[in-house]
């Protein structure tokens, strides 16, 4: 098998990659024809060649990231419209996507894994940040009177900088799929919260303690082999006692790698969802996998034709996402959804600027690394490329 793989690079290396696997691969394939240029510079190539397709691939990255900025701020700008009717679940939203930003800008800085990104589109950003950060502060009063008792159990989550968790970029581990242990849900959201009031204190009885963890909650949070929400939900565990400060040390290791082993199978499910082009049940649960895997780094959660569902899906000109067709067609799991003004939903809505402030932090990364340096994102693109359709076909064939 060694020497197959070994062959395998060898050949990718040495001949390209095939038009046709390129219509469905990572970013910063934001333009095809973009990355049609830069394939076809070879490793001798003309540095002048090299440098013109960095240069279109940078143009195409910023070009997709206007779209994305352009879509979270319709999203937002729907969001303090209705700051009345938000939920909890909703502002959850917002907070990642100032966390997330948070930390995007800092590396925007400088001060943490630098990029370099054009001054207008750097101002933008953080106008959003602060968007989110405002809709979140301002929300917050009317959620702890509207739910109290929801809000009183979780509302540390809702904390400015609590989803400002700075992970690398990676790569999933296709070797971490497992086959799935159960059919459908193996928790419900009530089980998920009993078990998060464990690591907030904010629980009755012994669940008053801090950062406790029953064996009920660890082997249910942990346990490999489940699908759906369940899954996410137990990725969504490990990134809040990490945030918390109940993960640290080889606790906060053994959490991470079972969240990356998650976001393997997670990956599994999302590729299953796109090829069956989408469907709108499913809508919901697709958009929360990447922005929850998106957190934890791993790119190949972000791809053209995943991005352009995601931006189809946003209602015009109201700016939120709700049902594609009649309600009836999607069987909620959440408890906590709200549908508001012209059937837009708040968790909807929620996940899907979750998921894309991933594609801002990634394709910022795109546009960054090939304005940089265009060797760099030469040898990053095929490099990409490469490990994407490796790991794609390996993980089906483990689920066969």
């Amino acid at each position: 098998m060694a020497t197959f793989h070994l062959y395998l690079l060898l050949l990718i290396l040495l001949s390209g990659f095939p038009a046709a696997f390129r219509r469905n691969c990572l970013l910063p394939s934001t333009s095809f024809a973009a990355v049609e240029a830069a394939e076809t510079s070879s490793p001798t190539a003309d540095g002048h060649r090299r440098a013109a397709a960095a240069a279109a691939a940078t143009d195409a990255s910023l070009s997709l990231l206007d779209r994305v900025l352009a879509a979270m701020e319709m999203g937002l700008g729907f969001m303090e419209r209705e700051e009345a009717a938000l939920n909890l679940d909703a502002i959850i939203g917002t907070r990642i996507v100032e966390g997330q930003l948070t930390v995007l800008m800092l590396r925007l800085k400088g001060t943490e894994h630098g990029l370099t990104l054009p001054t207008e589109t750097v101002k933008r950003i953080e106008s959003i940040r602060q968007l989110a950060d405002r809709i979140s502060t301002e929300t917050i009063p009317l959620i702890k009177h509207k739910q109290l008792v929801y809000y009183n159990r979780l509302s540390a989550i809702l904390r400015r900088g609590f989803w400002a968790l700075s992970y690398r970029t990676r790569e999933v581990n296709s070797s971490a799929v497992v086959r799935p242990i159960v059919n459908g849900e193996a928790m419900n959201e009530e089980q998920s919260d009993d078990c998060l009031t464990e690591l907030f204190g904010t629980g009755s009885g012994e669940t008053q303690k801090r950062c406790r963890m029953s064996f009920g909650c660890w082997k249910l949070m942990t346990q490999p082999g489940y699908r759906h929400y369940t899954l996410t939900h137990q990725v969504f565990y490990a990134e809040i006692g990490a945030s918390s400060g109940c993960f640290t040390g080889d606790l906060r290791k053994l959490t991470d790698e079972l969240s990356f082993g998650f976001c393997a199978n997670i990956l599994v499910e999302a590729e299953a969802i796109a090829l069956a082009n989408f469907p709108d049940h499913k809508a919901d649960l697709f958009m929360e996998q990447a922005a929850l895997c998106g957190i934890l780094g791993f790119r190949e959660f972000f791809r053209p034709r995943w991005l352009e569902a995601i931006l189809l899906w946003q209602r015009h000109p109201d700016g939120c996402w709700g049902e594609r067709h009649s309600p009836q067609s999607s069987m909620r799991y959440r408890r906590e959804e709200r549908v508001l003004v012209g059937g837009c939903r708040c968790h909807r809505t929620a996940v899907a600027l979750g998921a894309l402030v991933g594609y801002v932090r990634f394709l910022s990364e795109s546009a960054s690394d090939s304005r940089n340096s265009p060797n760099e994102y030469h040898h990053r693109h095929h490099h990409d490329h490469y490990h994407h359709h490796h790991s794609h076909h390996h993980h089906h064939y483990r689920r066969q």
